[in-house]
């Protein structure tokens, strides 16, 4: 029987991340992974979707050339290699995991390849080997149910890793969901010229999204000419080989499962952890489940970002080794990779106004802001909300071309509890799509400068 200070179970971003911080805080630790390292997000979620979106987007930008001064670029002759994009994002999904198993190696961490099962809250069973340990912690995922769409033909209905590992596209395509990632795959598709729509038994788009944001994802949406049905009853295959989704018939060669997902839950014997009605974790801020020793992380709790994955492992690690590292799930950023980015952090402003707190509004849009203009990517704005009598900053909400990234700077002032005055004295340098949010900043204050 082998001994661990920590087992976990899973390779994604939760598990690899809180194993390497593991191994660094002196625990003797190990990975139980029953398919590739890197989890959902490297092999058929965050990374994969984004390479594909690059490429997608690539694609429209470059017909646009001859608005930039570039001339010698027939759009008409631009063609879509579905095969070769695929292959592109083969290649670094292979370089990311090579390099999580590199990192494994470096830290000392065990990797068990396999299937795992908990017999108790010490002990795990992989295979015929038994591993004996004094912490659990669960980083196992999330899937999407394929429930709705399980009456369908087999062969037209793909999961998201299927759908990846096409070599060619057949056409017309309906993505079934409403969430980031049914969203983030009709765009991608649409801006690499495939016909595509986007339908869901679920009533709302991006319904954890502020209201304005979700407000331009549906415009945006429809100005690209994707057909939106929200709130409709599962497709149906008529009789005469046409998909029938609502009071729509429509000729379909492919259905992407972008349902929203559940929690994959691996054997647990007797133990059974308070869950939610939905079957995710319950977890503190230091990742406990109810059952003293097992630990949770990630989409199995129910955050289903890779950044709160990482940082409820780390959380969960720190707390084995006697440490404090909780997280603060309200100042975990969201962030989705449309075109143009959008990303958010911290309250809604219907979470403001359903708490009653008197607060403050402040936007700006990227129209006026030099950067985005001199790059032709002026979609978008940024929203900044904060709570009276301080002005502390409690919530921000981006629509950009690089908004994914320019949320990190609201998460540090938010972790800070940075006030508007905090934020409009920092000096941004100019011309970045950054000055957006200290525009923001300054209109709430009702001082604004360029507006």
């Amino acid at each position: 029987m082998s001994t661990f200070d920590c087992i976990i179970i899973g390779g994604g971003p939760g598990g690899y991340v809180a194993a390497i911080r593991a191994a660094q805080l002196g625990l003797k630790t190990a990975v139980v992974e029953r398919a590739h390292m890197g989890g959902q997000c490297l092999n058929w979620g965050c990374i994969p979707s984004k390479a594909l979106m690059e490429s997608a987007k690539l694609f429209e930008r470059v017909g646009q050339a001859r608005n930039f001064g570039v001339e010698g670029v027939d759009p008409t002759a631009l063609r879509f290699n579905w095969k070769k994009a695929v292959s592109r994002k083969d290649k670094i999904v292979l370089k990311l995991v090579r390099g999580v198993e590199f990192l494994m190696k470096k830290n000392q961490v065990e990797v068990v390849k396999g299937e795992a099962a908990v017999e108790s809250a010490s002990r795990v069973r992989v295979g015929e080997r038994l591993l004996e340990t004094r912490h659990i912690l669960l980083a196992t995922g999330a899937t999407p149910p394929m429930d709705e769409l399980a009456h369908l033909p087999a062969d037209l209905v793909k999961s998201v890793p299927a759908f990846f590992a096409l070599e060619e596209l057949p056409q017309p395509i309906l993505v079934w969901g409403a969430n980031g990632a049914a969203c983030e795959t009709a765009l991608m598709l649409r801006l690499s010229g495939h016909a595509v729509r986007l339908a869901s038994s679920t009533p709302e788009l991006l319904s954890f999204l502020d209201h304005d944001l979700r407000d331009y994802v549906v415009k945006r949406l429809q100005k690209l000419g994707i057909p939106l049905q929200l709130g409709v009853e599962a497709p149906v295959m008529e009789a005469g080989g046409q998909l029938r989704v609502g009071d729509q018939s429509f000729p379909c060669a492919l259905v992407v499962n972008c349902a929203d997902r559940l929690p994959v839950v691996p054997e647990l014997g007797t133990l059974r952890p308070a869950t939610d009605s939905r079957g995710f974790m319950q977890v503190d801020s230091h990742g406990r489940t109810s059952v003293p020793g097992l630990y949770a992380a990630g989409d199995v709790t129910g955050l289903l970002w890779a950044q709160a994955a990482s940082a409820q492992g780390t959380a969960a690690v720190f707390h084995m080794a006697g440490k404090e590292n909780p997280v603060d799930v309200g100042r975990i950023p969201v962030n989705l990779y449309l075109d143009p980015e959008i990303a958010s952090v911290g309250m809604t402003e219907e979470q403001v106004k359903a708490m009653g707190l008197p607060y403050r509004k402040g936007e700006f849009s990227l129209s006026v802001n030099g950067k985005a203009l001199a790059e032709g990517n002026t979609e978008g704005f940024v929203k900044v909300l904060a709570t009276e009598p301080y002005g502390e900053v409690v919530g921000v909400h981006v629509v950009a071309a690089d908004a994914t990234d320019l949320i990190a700077e609201a998460v540090a002032h938010m972790k800070l509890e940075a006030t508007l005055e905090d934020v409009a004295g920092v000096i941004h340098a100019h011309p970045t799509l950054s000055e957006a949010f200290w525009e923001a900043s300054f209109d709430a204050l009702e001082r604004p400068l360029h507006k």
